[in-house]
C-alpha cells in the first residue's frame, strides 16, 4: 500500500508478515450487513457506500449507481450489489482490512469497541484508537505482542517470523528450524482458513492445503520436508541429547526462504477470486 490514509509507511512494513484471518471478514461483512438492515431508505445505497469503500482502499475502480428515468433499480442492480457486497471485505489484505476498519470507525459506520475486539479476538497487532475527531492505528510492538500470545495456541506469524529471526542472530539453528517449522503451520492454518484444522498438526491436514495453496508442488514439499525434520531434529522440537545436525547455513537459507513463502502465499491469497 503506496498511500495510506490511517497507517503510518513504517507500520505497513511491519504488518508484512500479518494476517488478518477470513473469519474476522466474514465477522465484519455479517455486522456491516445488520447496519445495512439499521439503515433509512434503500438498502442499495447502504450497500454502494460500503462497496465503494472497500473497492476504494483496494485501488479498484467506485461502482456508479445510476437508477432509470423514473427513479428505479434495475432488479440485475439489486443482485450485483447483494453479491459484492458480500465478496469486497474478503479480497483485501492486511493493510486495506485495517485501513477500511479504520475508516468505518472513524465515521461511525462501526463503533470503536467491535472494531477493536474483532482485531482482538483475531490475535492481530492491531488497535483503534480515537484522539479528538480521528481515529489512529497503533501496531503493537513485538515484545507486547509476544506477551499478549504467551498462552495463545497458535500465535501471530509476526511474532513467530520474529523468533525465527532472533534465534538465527543469536546463532541457534535448531530454534531456526522449530519456529519455521511452527510459521509454517500456522500459514497453512491460515489458507485453510476453517476452524477443524486449528488443534490439528500440519501433517494431519497437508493434502488439504495442498489443494488451497497457490504455491507450486516442489515448494509444498519442501515446507512438508521442513516440517517434519522439525520433529527428529535435537534441540528443534523434542528434547533429545544428541548434537543438532543442522548448521548455521542451512538456518540462514531457511529462515530467508520462510519469510519469501510468507510473503508469496499472503499475496497469492489477497488475488484469489472472492468466491474462490
Amino acid at each position: 500500500m503506496d498511500f495510506p490514509l490511517f497507517l503510518r509507511p513504517d507500520q505497513v512494513s511491519e504488518l508484512d508478515f500479518e494476517f488478518v484471518p477470513e473469519a474476522l471478514k466474514a465477522h465484519l461483512t455479517r455486522l456491516l450487513r445488520r447496519g445495512m438492515g439499521e439503515s433509512e431508505g434503500d438498502p442499495i445505497f447502504w450497500q454502494n457506500n460500503i462497496i465503494n469503500r472497500a473497492r476504494t482502499v483496494a485501488l479498484l475502480p467506485p461502482y456508479v449507481l445510476t437508477a432509470d428515468d423514473l427513479g428505479m433499480y434495475e432488479p440485475i442492480e439489486y443482485g450485483w450489489h447483494k453479491s459484492e457486497f458480500e465478496a469486497c471485505i474478503r479480497r483485501l489484505d492486511t493493510a486495506e482490512v485495517i485501513e477500511l476498519l479504520a475508516e468505518l470507525a472513524e465515521d461511525d459506520i462501526l463503533s470503536l469497541p467491535d472494531a477493536n475486539e474483532l482485531l482482538d479476538t483475531a490475535n492481530t497487532s492491531v488497535r483503534l484508537q480515537r484522539e479528538d475527531e480521528r481515529v489512529i492505528v497503533e501496531v503493537l510492538p513485538l515484545s507486547d505482542l509476544e506477551e499478549a500470545t504467551e498462552s495463545v495456541a497458535h500465535p501471530n506469524i509476526r511474532v513467530l517470523i520474529a523468533r525465527m529471526v532472533r534465534a538465527e542472530r543469536e546463532g541457534d539453528p535448531a530454534g531456526v528450524l522449530h519456529a519455521s517449522a511452527s510459521v509454517i503451520e500456522a500459514l497453512a492454518k491460515e489458507v485453510i482458513a476453517i476452524p477443524s484444522v486449528q488443534d490439528q498438526t500440519l501433517a494431519s491436514f497437508f493434502e488439504r492445503y495442498r489443494k488451497e495453496s497457490s504455491l507450486p508442488s516442489p515448494v509444498l514439499e519442501y515446507l512438508l520436508e521442513l516440517y517434519k525434520r522439525r520433529n527428529v531434529e535435537p534441540l528443534a522440537g523434542h528434547g533429545k541429547l544428541d548434537a543438532p545436525t543442522i548448521n548455521s547455513a542451512e538456518a540462514t537459507v531457511m529462515a530467508a526462504m520462510t519469510k519469501a513463502f510468507v510473503l508469496i502465499e499472503k499475496r497469492l491469497l489477497s488475488q484469489r477470486p472472492a468466491n474462490g
